[in-house]
């Protein structure tokens, strides 16, 4: 894919538990992305008396075992998630990483997520990089002269929140890359 935009597109789930696995934009196989916008977009997760989830906002990699994001721009994307009886998780406002991905040459800037709830977490405002479900493999993450910043993770009491910019479980390898300007925090993990 080349040249591209993806924007201005919108998931909502909402039920008594709520959750959504999957994103405005995901890739599942060997891919390559370039010259593409991914801006605007907007997940919102609301349980009207259970838990609510969103594993993978705007741009997801899934289990794929090749990805190139080069070139792009990830921006203004946002993630809510509201749980009204139970626990609120958000992983990745603008990209959520369980395969191989390489960034390259690519800013991720200004994507933001909310997690509401009496418990929960809110991780990887910019981008969040671990596994899907326990025996997964673990994912490779690689930026190389991009930029991630300006991205924001935020919570009502109660939630926890880890990697405004970048959250990992894992090792990854950072290039040439900056990481700045995120709240609360650049990188958890790292």
């Amino acid at each position: 894919m080349r040249d591209s935009v993806v924007s201005g597109n919108r998931v909502d789930a909402t039920g008594a538990t709520a959750v959504n696995i999957g994103a405005v934009f995901e890739v599942d196989s060997r891919a390559t992305i370039r010259n593409t916008q991914i801006t605007g977009n907007n997940v919102t997760v609301k349980s009207r008396s259970g838990d609510a989830s969103d594993e993978g906002a705007t741009f997801t990699v899934s289990r794929s075992d090749s990805v190139l994001l080069q070139d792009s721009l990830v921006a203004g994307n946002t993630a809510f998630v509201s749980a009204v009886g139970g626990s609120a998780t958000l992983d990745g406002a603008g990209i959520w990483n369980a395969g191989t991905l390489r960034v390259l040459n690519t800013k991720v800037v200004g994507n933001i997520g909310r997690a509401n709830g009496s418990t929960g977490s809110a991780r990887g405002g910019g981008v969040w990089n671990g596994t899907f479900s326990p025996g997964d493999m673990p994912p490779v993450l690689t930026l190389t002269n991009s930029f991630v910043g300006g991205n924001a993770i935020s919570g009502s009491p109660g939630i926890t929140l880890q990697g405004g910019g970048l959250f990992t479980a894992f090792p990854f390898t950072l290039t040439n890359t900056l990481i700045k300007n995120n709240a609360p925090d650049q990188c958890f993990g790292c």
